[in-house]
């Protein structure tokens, strides 16, 4: 799809609703997509039970409520794996570069989102919004700014209920808000965050720079360009394999992780 995509809630540059057990696969969008209510995304608006995989979307993304660059909602078991956003995202609450809420056994991995992601209000991250109810964001990056008020990180804005962030990499040059804002997780309550990596130079009022759950493994703009942060050793993001299991390319020094079935 390449058009621009306007609506109130449910709202996706594919499809507004993927639902029981569904899957979209293989596809892009490249126009913008507007929803003046919740559930609003680049790829899929709501994604219940169903998947999002080997996708992008390239276009600017707002809502009000739960916003993302793929999907807003992702839940129920959902996943969205092998994908990624470059637009910008903005909304209210719950915004994400890839998803604005993932909840309920949901995941995000292999993942990652190059736009500006803004909320006027919570729960804003580079990669999603919130986090609950042992759902998971694993192995994605994200290098926009990330922009709002409470609750705001370069990969979450919270974490929640038995969920994880681990094995990320949170690039962004500012994460700036004015309660709770941290490089990697902006709050977490009753979830687990661990292993991840944060660009060294990245700005902003953080709140628990101590704290290397929130805020992460300091990297130099130069170790995020190679492999050997991310692979084995790293991060274990598995590279050069050519397929799904194995979706990883680099260009070593010069840019960061790309999926090994973009054409570049």
């Amino acid at each position: 799809a390449t058009g621009n995509v306007s609506g109130d809630n449910m709202v996706g540059g594919i499809a507004g609703f993927v639902y029981d057990n569904s899957i979209v696969t293989n596809s892009y969008s490249t126009g913008n997509v507007y929803g003046t209510g919740a559930s609003v995304g680049g790829i899929a608006g709501y994604v219940d039970s169903s998947s999002v995989t080997n996708s992008y979307s390239k276009g600017n993304v707002s809502g009000n409520d739960i916003v993302g660059g793929i999907a807003g909602h992702v839940w129920s078991s959902s996943s969205i794996t092998n994908s990624y956003a470059t637009g910008n995202v903005s909304g209210d609450n719950m915004v994400g570069g890839i998803a604005g809420f993932v909840y309920d056994n949901s995941i995000v991995t292999n993942s990652y989102s190059t736009g500006n992601v803004s909320g006027t209000n919570y729960y804003v991250g580079g990669i999603a919004g919130y986090v609950e109810d042992s759902s998971s964001i694993t192995n994605s990056y994200s290098t926009g700014n990330v922009s709002g008020t409470d609750s705001i990180g370069g990969i979450a804005g919270r974490v929640q209920d038995s969920s994880s962030v681990q094995n990320n990499a949170a690039i962004n040059p500012s994460v700036t808000g004015s309660t709770k804002v941290n490089r990697v997780a902006g709050y977490i309550q009753g979830g687990t965050v661990t292993d991840n990596f944060a660009l060294d130079e990245m700005s902003g009022s953080f709140t628990d720079n101590g704290n290397p759950a929130n805020h992460g493994t300091s990297k130099t703009e130069a170790d995020l360009k190679q492999e050997a942060t991310y692979g084995n050793g790293g991060l274990g993001w598995l590279f050069d394999g050519n397929n799904d299991t194995n979706p990883w390319k680099i260009d070593a020094g010069n840019g960061y992780p790309y999926l090994y079935w973009q054409d570049l």
